[in-house]
């Protein structure tokens, strides 16, 4: 069920070429499309719980923002949601996570787990790697 999400967001999302096919974004071996695991946290804020390491499992080549589709569609209890606005020249951004809006000057961002430093691209652009950790962390950011 999961791999049947997956390629159809794919194709939605990464269909691109004149002849509308879906894209071949995936690298395959003897067994299939190869997975990667990423782990997703969200910390707490004084509106919400924390999601701690949850795990998830995606085809070679996807996106954060596939990966975070996958794991709010997964998410049977309810703990993790998101939203997102569209931007034609920046892409997805972030709004909303687990019901906590940006409000200026607090807005959500993602860092790299493991070294602690925000993420250089956006959701649409960073392709996880295997056992890769993702930290949505809400902060003051760009006060004037």
């Amino acid at each position: 069920m999961i791999w049947t999400v997956f390629l159809l967001l794919s194709c939605v999302t990464l269909a691109q070429s004149q002849d509308n096919s879906c894209p071949d974004m995936h690298q395959y071996d003897s067994h299939g499309a190869k997975a990667v695991v990423k782990y997703l946290t969200v910390e707490a804020t004084p509106d919400s719980k924390a999601v701690t390491k949850r795990k998830v499992v995606l085809p070679a080549g996807s996106t954060l923002l596939q990966g975070m589709l996958v794991a709010q569609y997964e998410d049977e209890l309810g703990e993790f949601r998101f939203e997102t606005s569209y931007h034609a020249q920046y892409g997805h951004f972030m709004t909303s996570i687990n019901g906590v809006k940006n409000s200026h000057p607090f807005y959500w961002t993602v860092y790299d787990a493991d070294t602690n430093t925000p993420l250089s691209c956006g959701v649409d652009s960073t392709y996880p790697e295997h056992d890769e950790h993702f930290l949505w962390r809400y902060e003051e950011c760009c006060t004037e």
